[in-house]
Order: C-alpha cells, then structure tokens, then sequence
C-alpha cells in the first residue's frame, strides 16, 4: 500500500496489496466499458475552465490525469470518459476512479451541495454512501458509486459543483464495469477501445496436488475478502473435477464446510455469517464421519456421519470449472493432512 499501482502480467497471479497485505485476487471476467480509462482533456467530454493535463504524478499508473482546480469560479465542472460498451438499462453498474487531493487528505464523494466532488452513472450524480473510497497509501485513493438499473445514458465521470468544498484535486484510472455487488473489481486500464480481463483460475492438480493430498483426513484455514456473499460462488474447493465429489467454503451466511459424495452431502456445516469488504477466517476439517467447520473462532454444529470423497485437484478461488470466482481476495490458505478436533 505506497500508492502504486502495478500491471500484472498475462497467466500469473494477480496479486493485491491494497489492504495492506499481499493477497490473491480472485474475480470473474470484468469488461472495462469505457474507451479511454486515463484520458486527457482531449479524450473525454469535460467542461469548466481550469481543467488541466497533469502527466507528472504517475505513481505506477504511468498515464495522464486531469487536475480540477480548487476555485471552480462559479462554474460546474465535469469529466466524463467515453463508453465502449452501452450501459443496457436493466444491469447494474459501479463507476470508479483514482483520485489525488491537492492537500493530500482523504476525497469525499458527496452529492451536488456537499462533499469535494461527485460520481455520476447515467447523469445522477450518486453520494458516497452508495459507494467508498480505498486508502491505497501515499495519499492515492479510489473512490466510487454504485447505481442499480440505470437508464441508458453517456453521462458517467466525475463533477465538482460550486456548492463544493473548494479542495483541489486530480483523478485517473476510470473503470466503468456491469457488478453483480456494488463494489468495483480490480483496475483494468483501456487505451482506445476498452478492455476486458479474462477470470482468475488458480487450479493445483496432478502429481502437484497427489504430492500432498492425504485421501483420509485433513483440514484447512483460509482467509478471504468477499465483495459480496453468494453460495454460489467459491473461497476454494477440493475435488474430483466435478461438484459431485468434493470439499467445499463459500462466501455465504451458511455452507462454510460443504462435503458431497456422489452428489449426496456428507456435511454441509455454518458456522455464522461471512462478511464483505472485511478478512473472514474459515476453517474445515474432515475424516469419515467426523467433520467440522469454524468462522472467524465460532465453530459450526460437527456432522459426525458421513465419507470424504475422491478427489483429484484444488481451484482456489472458483469452481472446477474455472468460473463461480470469490470476486474477492483470498490472504491465506493452508492445508494440513491431518484432521484437527479443535478448529476454533
């Protein structure tokens, strides 16, 4: 977390350090819809004199920003980066952004009377409540709103009103992308046309998986940072190449440990509610007729009946099939071959 911003190469893990700690990134196919997501002046629709190019302050971004003065002169002042792809008027959406206050303090995204700027998605201008802001360290910043259904519009970027604070500041790194939560994923740069990035699988199978796997008993620890809870999306599972046979964690208020043997559930154990934007600690156990499951300290009722199923790889972070991801960071995950009878 020192305000840079790194590109990750093609088929390596994505790795986050946004929250302060190396973590993975696990997220589904995102399709940046804007053209230019670091545009100059001349790229995108913009009004308000004073607007002005800045390709001094990269941080990692290695691109343009443009800086909104802190006297806006009676005149509202706006930047709106061009669409690639048409909002379709019955998703949902979340715009974001980078952003550098002149002062170095933290932005506020408010509405058009209060606050230091304001996020728009189909011309409404959204506070910061429907969205956030991330400290991403040495006074970088990304903010963004979140707006559900939108009629189809081109009006998307950022404004400042006169009625504003009359802080300073500059932006870059727009994403304008279709959510299933109302959080952004990670940064996706475009240079003309858009972008699209491809959905994190991370699969250990074969002689790298039979290498440490014991068939009988074992037990596992993960941490993981969801951005929404579903129980249908993956934190890891173990298996047979199918969901039939398996050992599952989902992200959800309940099927912390999921066991099936030929799609019959051996266990299916909640420990408690999962929690977004915030590290939740799970931890499994397995052997036959002894399975267990813990979040965050809690430990789920144990199923004591039941057989561990046959399996033949781990996707950490989505499904055998390589989607159903997190749309998350997962911190941590260890394996032990062995069962543990306090998992707590």
């Amino acid at each position: 977390a020192d305000g840079d911003v790194t590109a990750a190469t093609a088929n390596t893990v994505r790795i986050d350090n946004s929250l302060g700690y190396p973590a993975i990134l696990a997220e589904p196919a995102v399709v940046q819809m804007l053209s230019y997501s670091e545009p100059t002046i001349a790229q995108a629709t913009t009004f308000g004199a004073g607007l002005t190019d800045d390709a001094t302050d990269d941080r990692g971004l290695d691109v343009n920003w443009i800086q909104f003065p802190s006297d806006v002169s009676g005149v509202i002042h706006f930047v709106q980066p061009a669409l690639t792809t048409a909002i379709d008027g019955s998703s949902n959406y979340v715009i974001s952004c980078f952003v550098r206050m002149d002062d170095g303090g933290v932005p506020v995204v408010g509405t058009s009377t209060v606050g230091d700027m304001s996020l728009s998605i189909n011309g409404s201008t959204t506070a910061g409540t429907a969205g956030g802001v991330e400290d991403l360290g040495g006074g970088l910043y990304r903010v963004w709103a979140y707006s559900a259904a939108p009629p189809v519009s081109t009006n998307n970027g950022v404004l400042k009103y006169t009625t504003q604070s009359t802080r300073g500041f500059k932006v870059s790194g727009f994403q304008m992308e279709k959510v299933t939560s109302n959080n952004p994923s990670s940064y996706i740069p475009a240079t003309g046309s858009g972008a699209t990035r491809t959905s994190d699988v991370y699969v250990i199978d074969g002689t790298d998986f039979t290498d440490f796997w014991n068939p009988v008993e074992g037990a596992w620890y993960i941490e993981h940072t969801p951005r929404e809870l579903s129980a249908g999306l993956y934190v890891a599972t173990i298996n047979g190449n199918s969901t039939t046979d398996s050992i599952q964690s989902f992200p959800f208020t309940s099927q912390h440990l999921r066991v099936q043997v030929g799609g019959v559930d051996q266990a299916d154990i909640d420990a408690g509610d999962c929690a977004i934007n915030q590290i939740n600690r799970v931890a499994g156990a397995w052997k036959e007729n002894d399975f267990q499951a813990a979040l965050d300290g809690t430990a789920g009722t144990p199923d004591v009946s039941g057989t561990v199923p046959s399996v033949s790889q781990i996707n950490i972070g989505g499904s055998h099939t390589g989607v159903s991801q997190l749309n998350g960071r997962i911190k941590r995950l260890l394996y032990w071959p062995t069962h543990s009878d306090n998992i707590s």
